[in-house]
C-alpha cells in the first residue's frame, strides 16, 4: 500500500532518534565495574566537598556573628567612657564661705533649685562637693572654690544655663561656672599629639567635654 510523503516524514524522525540513541545506550551497558565505582566515588567527593563547604560557611557566619558581637561591646565600652567623662565634668562655685561638707551639699541643692525650679531633687542629686585645696602661698585669704559633682549630666547643663541666664544670683558674691580642670588636663596630656596634627594641618575635635 502506498504511503504519502506525510506519513513517511515521522516514521522517518522516529527511525532517526533511535539510531541516535542506540549508541548511548550501548556505551552505557558496556562499562566495566571499575568505571562504575570511579563514578560512585565521584559523587562521594562531590558531596564531601559540598558538606565541607556548608561547614566552612556556618563557621565563617559564626565568626561574623562573633566580630559583629565583640564589636558591638567595643563600642558600647567606648560610650560607657565617653559618659564617664562627661560624669567627670562638674560644677565650681567661688566666693562661698568656708564651709563643712555636708553644709556645702544643703546650701548648693538649694542653689541649684532656685536655678532649676522645674528640676525634681532627684535629678539635682549631687554626688559630692568639696573644696579646691589650699593653695601654697595664699596672697589674701579669700574662700577657696567648691567643686561640685551631680549624678546627672543634663541637670548640671541645666542649671549652668539658667546661671547664664539669670541676671541676678540669689547672693551677688556668688559665681558659678564650669569646672574644665580635667579637660584642661587631659588636653595636657595629648599636647603633643595635637601640636603634630596642626602641624601637618590634620582636623580632629575633642571626644570629651571642653
Amino acid at each position: 500500500m502506498a504511503t504519502s510523503k506525510a506519513q513517511q516524514a515521522p516514521d522517518c524522525f522516529r527511525q532517526g532518534k533511535r539510531d541516535r540513541l542506540r549508541p548511548d545506550l550501548d556505551g552505557g551497558g558496556s562499562r566495566s565495574p571499575a568505571q562504575v565505582l570511579e563514578a560512585g566515588s565521584d559523587t562521594d567527593m562531590l558531596q564531601a566537598s559540598t558538606e565541607d563547604l556548608s561547614i566552612s560557611e556556618s563557621k565563617l557566619a559564626a565568626m561574623l556573628q562573633g566580630l559583629r558581637s565583640s564589636r558591638k561591646a567595643d563600642l558600647q565600652t567606648a560610650v560607657e567612657d565617653i559618659r564617664k567623662e562627661v560624669h567627670d565634668i562638674g560644677a565650681r562655685i567661688g566666693a562661698l564661705e568656708e564651709c563643712t561638707d555636708e553644709l556645702c551639699l544643703a546650701n548648693n541643692e538649694g542653689l541649684f533649685q532656685a536655678l532649676a525650679p522645674d528640676l525634681g531633687q532627684g535629678d539635682l542629686r549631687i554626688d559630692r562637693a568639696h573644696h579646691v585645696p589650699k593653695p601654697k602661698n595664699p596672697e589674701q585669704d579669700i574662700p577657696r572654690a567648691i567643686i561640685i559633682r551631680l549624678d546627672y549630666y543634663s541637670s548640671e547643663e541645666a542649671v549652668l544655663t539658667a546661671q547664664r541666664k539669670t541676671e541676678v544670683m540669689p547672693d551677688n558674691k556668688i559665681t558659678l561656672y564650669a569646672d574644665l580642670a580635667p579637660t584642661m588636663a587631659r588636653r595636657q596630656d595629648f599636647v603633643n599629639i595635637t601640636i603634630c596634627l596642626r602641624y601637618n594641618k590634620i582636623p580632629y575635635r575633642w571626644g570629651f567635654p571642653t
